[in-house]
């Protein structure tokens, strides 16, 4: 990423962490593989994705004690707010940098956003988004406490989701990174994890995953899995 767009996103992050609502959001998306770098020291040959995206995960039970006008909030720094139609959620769009809430979908699922009134926004729902806050941690970013995914959730869900994937190039990076990122936690000891983890899903998403490993030739993954 270039030093523009980390420096606006740092701003974005300071603002949301002094109205209350970073503690109460996980980072996810590729933003997230530069902090894995540094939560396993940084000794990894793991590809830093530069995306305009910034997609931040909110519990469906997660509350609010104020309400913050989120796109008041950000129009200084010259975001806009855009609304997706027909299905109706928003984003907060900048030449730089595109802010999305997201929550995870339950049951049958609906197309209609999930409303955040309390910050003047919405969410989109979006299927598996479950798996990247079971279990999470806290680093450091630009001197901000973020919530991150652990990386062995944030890495089996990368390649699950390309599974869904029809944009061929979207879903190669998809199990790029997933594969990248896992095999970074089974040099660090966290192989184990991602056994436990991949024994907790369902048969469907365990298949999936597989599937999608056989595809990119990630023989030691897959024996790992087996």
């Amino acid at each position: 990423m270039d030093r523009s767009q980390y420096d606006l996103c740092l701003e974005v992050l300071k603002r949301l962490d002094d109205s209350g609502i970073l503690p109460k959001t996980v980072l996810i998306g590729s933003w997230c593989l530069p902090l894995y770098k540094n939560f396993y020291l940084g000794h990894h040959d793991i590809s830093s994705l530069r995306t305009r995206d910034i997609d931040f995960l909110i519990s469906r039970r997660t509350t609010f004690a104020n309400k913050v006008d989120l796109p008041a909030l950000l129009e200084d720094l010259g975001f806009v707010l855009e609304h997706s139609f027909p299905e109706g959620y928003v984003r907060l769009i900048h030449p730089e940098l595109i802010l999305e809430f997201l929550v995870p979908e339950a049951g049958r699922g609906t197309s209609k956003p999930y409303p955040l009134t309390e910050l003047g926004v919405n969410a989109q729902r979006l299927r598996f988004l479950g798996l990247l806050e079971w279990d999470t941690i806290v680093v450091d970013f630009g001197g901000l406490k973020v919530t991150i995914p652990h990386p062995v959730n944030f890495g089996l869900h990368k390649i699950l989701v390309s599974s869904r994937r029809t944009d061929a190039d979207k879903k190669a990076k998809d199990i790029k990174a997933g594969v990248e990122v896992l095999r970074m936690c089974a040099e660090n000891m966290d192989g184990p994890r991602i056994v436990d983890l991949f024994g907790t899903i369902s048969q469907k998403q365990r298949q999936r995953i597989i599937k999608s490993l056989e595809a990119s030739g990630a023989e030691d993954l897959l024996k790992m899995l087996d």
